[in-house]
Formats: structure tokens, sequence, C-alpha cells
């Protein structure tokens, strides 16, 4: 009989303390789209990919020119043996450092991505927590990450954010 008494009181308790939970969610995905601050850094980024872009195109066509030429004088029999072989490594060497000049460039987007976003998430973070410290919320959930199967409009709070940061 305690047994029961016992379980009856906690399961009161646990649906007691559940039912004062307040749950919210929002799409980060689109709050972050509709942010002011991110589009300046996308912009940012598509003008330090196309600097990049077109700095490797430039080596690309200087070294398609030298091997036309290379080409050229070897139908015409202006190198040796010797020469071919040199010119050969000269060309092998200069397509290793287009190579190496692309992960270069990958890894400047991907440093420079990071510099410009990670003030704008710290921002948006900061924000979903004092939304949730002013509204009581317990949790807020990413409907974005596709974790979240059920909510009501009720508890969106992706407005809240928004006037949080202004936008």
């Amino acid at each position: 009989m305690k047994k029961i008494l016992i379980s009856a009181a906690l399961m009161m308790l646990l649906v007691v303390s559940m039912s004062a939970q307040k749950f919210g969610y929002l799409n980060s995905r689109a709050l972050l789209s509709e942010m002011p601050d991110m589009a300046a850094a996308s912009a940012n980024l598509e003008v330090l990919a196309k600097q990049l872009q077109k700095q490797g195109e430039g080596m690309v066509v200087e070294l398609q020119t030298e091997y036309a030429k290379l080409e050229q004088d070897i139908a015409e029999g202006k190198l040796s043996q010797i020469q071919q072989q040199e010119e050969g490594q000269k060309f092998q060497a200069k397509q290793e450092q287009i190579a190496l000049f692309e992960k270069e460039m990958s890894l400047k987007l991907q440093k420079k991505e990071a510099e410009l976003v990670q003030p704008i998430l710290a921002k948006v973070d900061a924000a979903i927590k004092a939304v949730a410290e002013e509204n009581q919320f317990q949790f807020i959930f990413d409907q974005g990450t596709q974790v979240l199967l059920f909510a009501e409009e009720s508890t969106d709070v992706s407005s809240l954010v928004k006037a949080k940061l202004g936008i």
C-alpha cells in the first residue's frame, strides 16, 4: 500500500512539474537569412571568393600559355631532350602550385566565413537566451534541424528573437 501511495505521489509531482515547463521553437535558418549582418557577411565572402577565383584563373591561363609555347618549341625542335625534361618538371611544379593555391583558397574562405559568422551566431545566441529568460521558456528548439515534430504556433519565439535583434 505504501508503494502505491509513494508511486502516486511521485506521478503527481512529475505531472505538475511537466505542466509548469514552457517550450518554444524557432527556425534558425529563416532567422539568419533575415539578418542584415548575415547578408553583409555573405557579400564579403562572395567578394573574397571572386578575388581568389580570379587569381587562380590567372594562374591557370598563364600555365596554359606556357604549355602552348612549350609544345610549339618542341614541335619546332628548339629544345633538346634534357631541356624538354627540365621544362616538363617546371610545368609540373606550376601545376602543383595551382593545386596548392586551390587548397589554400578553400581554407581562406572557411576561415573568413568563421570569422564573419561567429559574432552573428553569438548575437543570435544571446538574443535566444534573453527571450528564454524574459518569457520563462525552459526549452527552445530549432525547428530547422527537423528535431521537433509538433509545435503550437503560440510557442513560436522567432518573432520575439527578431524583435530582440532589431529585425
